[in-house]
């Protein structure tokens, strides 16, 4: 047994060994960009100089190191303290907003969720009505998720327990199939549909929660859940029959009905018990939560607070069935990494970085050609930040830079800077191309079903069709609402 341990262990530390070599390599050399930066910009104020040559240096290690994305803010935040570019208490203020709550509140939420059959049954339900074929499990899907959107404040965990039922289509599917893109069409479809579904409702994605902090930290305008709603949900109902047809188009599975059609999946319904007390408490906890968020216009409630009052509603003898403990089991690097990236976002903010840059990045003639009409406005936007998610991948980091910067532009023209906030956060979050654009695309890619390039195809058509979609409702809807 010794001998066959010897080598696994030295495989392991030669592993390790490479991995914090090339994190060694990639520090020095944001650190030489950090320097490199900072003598470029000798003339500038020194605030301004740090927050740039930080957020390049920061940049760098998101996209080329193995470092968390949280490290790496929590890195850039303390050099910015260090430095004296920022105040501590600039440096820590991500960690005081509702944003933040929002999401911890959300996973912990989740983690409630999870420990009933709400999700299993409904999966259940839609599929025994719409999942007798591959075409109509994917609607099947995409209803589901829309369904959850306004429940479960994580695409990672709709995705997750969606994923079991998924898995079972494509084992039963046999072989007579296209059974690669049988595959591709349910896994790829579940995260362009949890993104999709997700993007129309404010707590149902981390970057519509950090675009609508942004927006307020940068405008003093709050977008309530209902705002969002509004802005967002019917580019997501419009987007979501292009996606089905875009992906039954690209994924012709040749398959006219899976083995049992869609009599196994009520079947499986039939056998699960009736619904507990402890389904019961959940359901009428989320209703109560989804009530609060939804009138949140009257009340004037932050948005964390109905999902705060949930977590403490899970947990109260008598009401609840949680146990707090086993509410705080969720994954806390995503909270360091969004109190991080919030308190980076607020010093390119605050110490004028965002509109200096926005400076250096566009010239006069481009900034004219926005000022033509606000559907051209959305759509170069969306252009812009689709081709900027391409080479900056987490939409967290994407989110956190992009806004300050679009906003100062639309300060500098007149333009409305929450409409452009707005666009900059949904176009963020349609990341369809590359697994490591989103959250729900490295949840899918994680399964080891997919290629790194099963995504590029049906990616490409979705995102051309996100933007035109913004682009018409920046046209026809938004002015009906009042965002323009």
């Amino acid at each position: 047994m010794g001998e066959g341990k010897e080598p696994t262990s030295t495989i392991i530390r030669i592993k390790r060994f490479n991995r914090e070599l090339n994190n060694a390599l990639y520090t020095i050399v944001a650190a030489f960009l950090w320097v490199l930066f900072l003598l470029i910009f000798h003339e500038v104020e020194w605030p301004i100089r740090v927050t740039t040559a930080t957020t390049v240096a920061a940049v760098f290690l998101w996209i080329f190191s193995k470092f968390s994305l949280a490290l790496v803010s929590f890195m850039a935040v303390t050099v910015l303290i260090i430095t004296k570019a920022i105040s501590l208490n600039l440096g820590l203020s991500g960690f005081a907003t509702g944003s933040l709550f929002l999401i911890l509140a959300g996973l912990m939420m989740a983690q409630a969720i999870n420990h009933t059959q709400f999700a299993q049954r409904t999966a259940y339900f839609v599929l025994g009505r719409f999942g007798g074929t591959p075409r109509g499990a994917l609607a099947g899907i995409f209803l589901i998720l829309l369904i959850l959107s306004f429940f479960v404040p994580s695409a990672a965990v709709r995705i997750t327990l969606l994923l079991p039922t998924v898995k079972v289509m494509i084992e039963k599917a046999g072989e007579n199939c296209n059974k690669r893109n049988l595959t591709c069409l349910l896994i790829i479809g579940l995260a362009f549909g949890a993104t999709v579904s997700g993007s129309g409702v404010l707590p149902a994605a981390l970057a519509n929660v950090m675009t609508a902090d942004l927006i307020y930290d940068i405008t003093g305008e709050r977008i309530t859940y209902i705002k969002w709603f509004l802005y967002s949900f019917p580019v997501s109902l419009v987007l979501l029959p292009i996606l089905w047809f875009i992906m039954v188009h690209v994924f012709p599975t040749g398959m006219k009905e899976f083995p049992g059609g869609a009599e196994e999946f009520r079947k499986r319904l039939a056998m699960m018990e009736p619904f507990t007390i402890k389904e019961k408490k959940c359901l009428a906890i989320l209703g109560l939560a989804m009530l609060l968020w939804v009138t949140e216009g009257i009340h004037g409630l932050h948005s964390a607070v109905p999902a705060m009052l949930a977590v403490i509603l899970f947990c109260m003898p008598g009401i609840g069935f949680m146990d707090f403990k086993k509410m705080l089991s969720i994954d806390w690097s995503t909270i360091f990494l969004v109190g991080f990236t919030l308190s980076l976002g607020a010093a390119l903010n605050n110490t004028g970085t965002a509109n200096f840059l926005a400076g250096q990045i566009f010239n006069k003639y481009s900034l004219e050609i926005l000022t033509v009409s606000p559907a051209l406005t959305v759509f170069l936007v969306a252009t812009f930040t689709q081709i900027v998610h391409i080479f900056l991948g987490n939409v967290t980091t994407l989110v956190v830079t992009l806004i300050p910067l679009i906003s100062q532009i639309a300060f500098k023209l007149n333009i409305d800077p929450v409409m452009l906030g707005l666009v900059t956060g949904i176009t963020g979050l349609h990341g369809f191309l590359l697994p490591v654009e989103t959250i729900s695309n490295m949840v899918v890619y994680g399964t080891g079903y997919l290629q790194p390039y099963d995504m590029i195809k049906p990616g490409i058509f979705i995102t051309l069709f996100s933007i035109i979609a913004l682009s018409l409702a920046a046209y026809l809807w938004w002015p009906m609402v009042g965002l323009i």
